[in-house]
């Protein structure tokens, strides 16, 4: 029975890769994703599924009720695209300009839809309920936390919930695993500095905010390299820098804007304030002021040892006792941490492998060039599938 799954969807390889190919053809920003989930209520629709209300127009909840008394599973997939102009020359390439599919969620979406008709096609075997949870805006880390406020793991509430995500250096047919912390907790900043502005000619009558920028975007980098113990890892990026209109004015701001990722809570709540320190002494130095705005915006990813096991014992079953590979803490971060902690800490992510067998390595995440690999598509369905029907035949016990 569990050969036949992994057989069915690679039956259904041809459908999912129609509809990962058109949404990667029709990329759309956080929150903005209207065409993109309507492809997907559609799609549910098709197959017999309800479609849940949640409060947000560009997510998607759908429900699959099975016999009582069983568990409800949560199954996530994110929608949204990356600001980047796709330069892979692929027929289906973006038709948008600026904007692609360049982490896989073309792929995890298309994935998802998979495993529902899968689930569809099993009902009669499903105890208890699984929820589909489509997902708008993780790259901004700000989905999750909205379809949680919009109630979308309410009513049912999952018992447990599960994820995956494309991994470009993993081969197909490979799973990556990690119990307990496995990614990153990820905060931004947004820094201006203010200075005073001044013609080119004449810098002494100015207080040049773009030197004063220079230097912090140097000088910040020490927070990491010097200030932090070097086995608690941390990441400080500056990734965005704005100042001045043209080549023969000193402009009165400059601004820059970045990313800190941290494993550890302590180092992460002392940051802030390594940075503030930082840019004070620069600032009066260049007799600049700053104004530093530093979000607290998504914990660590946790996987939780039991679902990780479960996911462990879908992927021995369907792919074979070598097909899990055990993978080091990742510093990417997932919004995916936040519908876990929803779930009383009760999910887990895995990672997809997208290396095609002998072809060249493929190119990264968050890269111009990348494309997530359709032949990962009947394997990433399956495995979410596996999941939910271990999940009903009683792996995951009710939340109190």
């Amino acid at each position: 029975m569990v050969s036949e799954l992994l057989e069915r969807a690679e039956a259904m390889a041809d459908w999912m890769t129609e509809i990962r190919r058109d949404l990667h053809r029709h990329p759309e920003l956080g929150f903005e994703e209207r065409r993109t989930a309507d492809r997907v209520r559609r799609e549910l629709a098709a197959m017999g599924i309800e479609v849940r209300p949640c409060g947000l127009e560009t997510a998607v909840v759908g429900l699959i009720r099975g016999g009582g008394g069983g568990p409800v599973t949560g199954l996530r997939a994110d929608l949204d695209a990356l600001p980047i102009a796709e330069q892979t020359g692929l027929p289906y390439a973006s038709i948008v300009p600026g904007v692609m599919h360049a982490c896989g969620h073309d792929g995890h979406t298309a994935a998802l839809l998979g495993a529902a008709r899968l689930l569809a096609e099993r009902r009669d075997r499903l105890r208890g309920a699984v929820l589909l949870l489509f997902q708008p805006a993780e790259e901004g880390v700000r989905g999750a936390r909205a379809m949680i406020a919009a109630g979308a793991l309410r009513d049912p509430a999952p018992d447990a919930v599960f994820a995956l995500h494309g991994w470009p250096s993993l081969p197909i047919g490979r799973i990556g695993w990690r119990i307990g912390p496995a990614m990153a907790a990820a905060d931004r900043f947004a820094c201006e500095i203010r200075g005073r502005g001044a013609h080119a000619a004449h810098p002494h009558a100015a207080a040049d905010p773009i030197l004063a920028a220079a230097h912090a975007v140097v000088a910040l980098q020490q927070v990491v390299s010097r200030r932090l113990d070097p086995l608690q890892p941390a990441v400080l990026s500056i990734c965005e820098i704005h100042g001045g209109t043209t080549h023969n004015i000193i402009p009165e701001t400059a601004s820059f804007v970045g990313t800190t990722r941290s494993h550890d809570e302590g180092v992460r709540r002392s940051l802030e304030g390594l940075m503030r320190g930082v840019l004070e002494g620069i600032c009066a130095a260049s007799g600049c002021s700053f104004q530093l705005d530093y979000r607290y915006e998504n914990p660590q990813l946790v996987n939780d040892r039991a679902m990780t096991e479960l996911i462990l014992r879908a992927a021995g079953e369907l792919l074979g006792p070598d097909a899990a590979v055990e993978l080091p803490p990742s510093m990417g971060a997932e919004d995916f941490s936040q519908m876990i902690e929803a779930a009383g800490g009760r999910g887990a992510l895995f990672r997809l492998g997208l290396q095609r067998p002998g072809a060249p390595p493929m190119a990264g995440l968050h890269n111009a060039r990348f494309d997530f690999s359709d032949e990962a598509l009947p394997v990433g369905a399956a495995m979410l599938a596996r999941i939910a029907l271990l999940c009903s035949d009683g792996q995951v016990p009710r939340r109190p």
